[in-house]
């Protein structure tokens, strides 16, 4: 999973010890009807528009501590379910805001899939969530 521009920016200064990157308080799933770049931010991003949309908090403890370079979910993170309208995914972003922010990673590698007030709520399945270093 790609991490953005700002991040890269962020461990690559508190790597070399320029200066400290202070984490995220909070990290939200944002769901993506245009795939993000490494230049997106959580501003510039385009999300999903039906009612009820939000981004989603994603719970520290909802996932698996790094190992070899990677970490997994370790429970469900679920969207709100569609009240009215669509929306078609095509990536999902983890923000660290629920609103506007920075862009920490993200995922153009979902396919394509319609959400409707027939196929709800989104989600994403526990252990299905790679977030990868390398």
């Amino acid at each position: 999973m790609p991490k953005s521009n700002w991040l890269c920016n962020k461990t690559i200064d508190h790597n070399m010890g320029r200066s400290a990157y202070t984490m995220p308080s909070n990290v939200y799933a944002a769901l993506c009807t245009v795939a993000p770049s490494k230049s997106s931010t959580g501003s510039t991003i385009t999300e999903a528009t039906y009612t009820g949309y939000a981004r989603v908090k994603v719970n520290a403890a909802d996932l698996n501590a790094a190992s070899g370079g990677s970490m997994t979910n370790s429970a469900d993170i679920t969207w709100p379910e569609v009240q009215a309208g669509t929306s078609t995914v095509v990536a999902v972003a983890f923000c660290d805001a629920s609103s506007a922010g920075n862009m920490l990673y993200y995922d153009s590698d979902v396919g394509s899939v319609a959400v409707s007030t027939t196929q709800t709520p989104p989600v994403i399945r526990s252990g299905s969530l790679t977030v990868t270093e390398d």
